[in-house]
């Protein structure tokens, strides 16, 4: 049950102070009485501010302004309004309050109401700052007064009309959100030391990032947020950092920022990056930060004003789960990325894991857990790094040689529609501006560049040879394809689109040759890397396709699953050759191709060496690099524990780990009896030595001691 602020205070006072508890029981016990007995009214907390760590919220219905005492944690006496209050601020001097047209400034405890100004229309918000008063009222309108007297110093009427104005004090600066005209932008207002008013300007962006409603002014006063979440520069507008996302309210620990959205609370360093979070047990409406505490307050379900106590050390990061097995297990990857040292790396959200999977070592090795789902994932060979961008806008890094922990790198502005990297940059898209916005960060997550005028693509592909991107204008039509330029300091440079602006043979995937010379779409279509113009095409449309000491190799869907095509320098097919599965990706891995694709919903891989002899031993048209039972013909490839031993030649078809007799029989009767004892020492157990024959027999490298695999 949610109990009115006071009632909560004396139970938060009797665990606090366990003396006298017979009495403070009485006192909740006629509290509850009185609740009970008084019909509840819907209350109208239309504002709130905080002064001198005394919290205020103003009230239409009834007419009232409740306080709370944040350093002793009380409930202080109502204040009750004689008319409808519609905007209210409060400094060292006094309250003041406007009811509709007229304004008047109270003492601070609502005694001695003197009359200051009447307005053409209500007051929708006030503000106060030295000893000026400012009073926003009708469309576009500002108006100036002596906060003691009451007598006019400046009026204007603005372009744009202002909503959730905020003040910093220092360079005497008015900030607001435009309302009624779109796109909305921040603007700003000089408030002159005499209390005149200057012009209004709006940032440099205008409206290029996400629309808000409020801002408010950081404690130093060097920069002000919009509740969208954009932070901005108060000496010219200019773009400084992001929240990743909008929020509901914000107050600060120090000069660092805690966010509210919803019932959960954030914390943010004094870079902008999430520190950690806490959800209340309820949905709160506004949040005060006093000493280490976080006063979250809301309407309870009697229509009271309520708060939960919430310690600031209760905001630490999430802990992901426990790593997820990956062998033979059915999921579909959300993206594939190559790493280095011939690792691949598999998203899949469903299982909130990253997967690794190691060329070198034919297995998985060290999964990934994650706390939520990724939108993009991206790999940066020259730092080692994974980068994850999420849909709130904040992305992530894991440094796969370290610990591979996730960490916070940067904030987008808005929810990202690209991620990739540019060597050890990173490149990032996201709707912000006209159209959509390319961003660049370095390595420490420093914004190095932002272009508007942008596209969105469904992929984004880095050249190192050229240094050049390479996109769609999936957006667009026509569709056409891209590049632009990334110089070695990471800043976006000139872009160009190919001659033809023509959608057709705009098909992912886009592949790029390692020397920068070609680009191959997925139409089989290829273009001179650097004009954008068609030179030749393959005989069929790919799936994949990669290049290996200057060679060509595509990955297609077969007859009976996948196929691997080898290509001519003038583009004849050269070879193919069937790989079992739907297919995935295709990569180069030195002088060797790693495969993936999927059977029965599991990904499969194979590594096989790139040049030819290519040898298939037992004749079932399955490349021995390829094949899980490379002595005995099997073309089906059928793996029925996805162990990575077909089920012809698989000495442990019941994953028990040991050879047993019932899986020796079916050894046995495959190899014959000369190869039926695999207990090389007699003494009934299949142990790592017989293991190991076991695995030589079959052509497979040997796997973790005491394991068949």
């Amino acid at each position: 049950m949610n109990f009115p602020a006071s009632v909560r205070h004396h139970i938060f006072t009797m665990l606090v102070f366990p003396n006298n508890l017979k009495r403070q029981f009485r006192f909740i016990a006629f509290l509850l009485l009185m609740t009970a007995c008084v019909p509840s009214q819907a209350a109208n907390w239309i504002q709130s501010t905080e002064h001198a760590g005394i919290a205020y919220f103003l009230y239409d219905s009834p007419t009232v302004i409740e306080r709370y005492d944040l350093a002793s944690q009380s409930i202080l006496p109502n204040i009750t309004l004689s008319d409808i209050p519609t905007a209210f601020t409060v400094d060292q001097d006094g309250l003041y309050i406007s009811f509709g047209r007229r304004t008047s400034r109270f003492a601070l405890d609502g005694t001695g109401e003197m009359h200051l100004q009447n307005t053409n229309a209500d007051v929708t918000d006030l503000l106060v700052n030295g000893g000026y008063l400012y009073l926003f009222h009708s469309y576009g309108n500002l108006l100036s007064v002596d906060k003691f007297s009451g007598v006019q110093i400046d009026w204007k009427t603005y372009s744009y009309n202002m909503t959730g104005p905020s003040i910093a004090p220092t360079p005497g600066k008015i900030f607001a959100r435009t309302s009624g005209v779109s796109p909305s932008d921040i603007v700003e207002i000089v408030t002159n030391p005499d209390g005149t008013l200057g012009l209004q300007k709006d940032s440099p962006y205008h409206g290029d990032y996400p629309s808000a409603s409020k801002t408010y002014v950081f404690p130093g006063d060097a920069r002000v947020v919009d509740n969208s979440g954009v932070i901005y520069s108060t000496s010219d507008l200019t773009y400084n950092n992001s929240l990743a996302g909008s929020f509901d309210d914000i107050d600060f620990y120090g000069d660092l920022p805690v966010v509210l959205r919803g019932d959960t609370l954030y914390s943010y360093s004094n870079t902008f990056l999430e520190t950690g979070n806490h959800t209340a047990s309820m949905m709160l409406d506004n949040i005060y930060v006093h000493g280490d505490t976080i006063f979250a307050f809301f309407t309870n379900d009697l229509q009271a004003l309520d708060v939960e106590l919430i310690p600031v050390s209760l905001l630490t990061p999430d802990v992901p789960g426990t790593p997820v097995n990956p062998n033979g297990l059915v999921y579909t990857p959300d993206a594939i990325v190559q790493g280095k040292g011939r690792s691949v790396f598999l998203l899949s959200n469903a299982n909130l894991s990253i997967f690794q999977w190691s060329a070198a070592q034919r297995r998985y090795v060290n999964s990934i857990p994650l706390v939520e789902t990724v939108k993009y994932m991206a790999f940066s060979a020259e730092t080692n790094t994974l980068y994850l961008a999420y849909e709130s806008g904040k992305i992530t890094q894991i440094d796969v040689a370290a610990s591979a922990a996730e960490v916070p790198f940067v904030n987008s502005p808005q929810s990202p529609n690209g991620l990739a990297t540019a060597g050890e940059f990173v490149f990032v898209v996201d709707p912000s501006g006209a159209w959509v916005s390319h961003f660049t960060y370095d390595p420490s997550g420093v914004l190095l560049s932002q272009e508007e005028w942008n596209y969105f693509s469904t992929e984004y592909i880095w050249n190192a040879a050229n240094r050049k991107m390479y996109f769609f204008r999936d957006d667009t039509s026509p569709n056409d394809v891209l590049w632009e330029d990334i110089d070695i300091n990471g800043f976006i440079g000139a872009k160009m689109d190919s001659p033809y602006h023509s959608s057709e043979g705009i098909l992912h995937p886009i592949r790029v040759a390692p020397d920068g010379s070609v680009v191959l779409l997925g139409s089989g279509r290829i273009y001179d890397a650097i004009s954008l113009q068609q030179v030749d095409t393959l005989s069929n449309n790919i799936h994949d396709a990669t290049w290996v000491d200057g060679t060509l190799f595509t990955l297609i869907p077969g007859v009976n699953g996948s196929e691997i095509q080898e290509w001519s320098a003038n583009y004849a097919i050269v070879d193919s050759f069937p790989v079992v599965g739907d297919p995935l990706r295709i990569f180069n891995a030195g002088a060797y191709l790693i495969i993936i694709t999927s059977v029965d919903g599991i990904p499969r891989f194979s590594v096989m060496r790139a040049a030819a002899p290519r040898v298939d031993t037992d004749s079932d048209t399955i490349l021995d690099p390829l094949d899980n039972c490379i002595l005995v013909p099997n073309s089906d490839q059928r793996d029925s524990n996805a162990d990575g031993f077909g089920s012809l030649c698989d000495p442990d078809l019941d994953q028990s780990k040991l050879v047993d007799a019932a899986d020796m029989a079916i050894f046995g009767s495959v190899f014959g009896t000369a190869d039926a004892d695999a207990d090389l020492n007699g003494n009934g157990i299949v142990d790592v030595p017989d293991i190991l024959r076991a695995r030589r027999y079959l052509g497979k490298p040997p796997g973790p001691s005491g394991l068949v695999r």
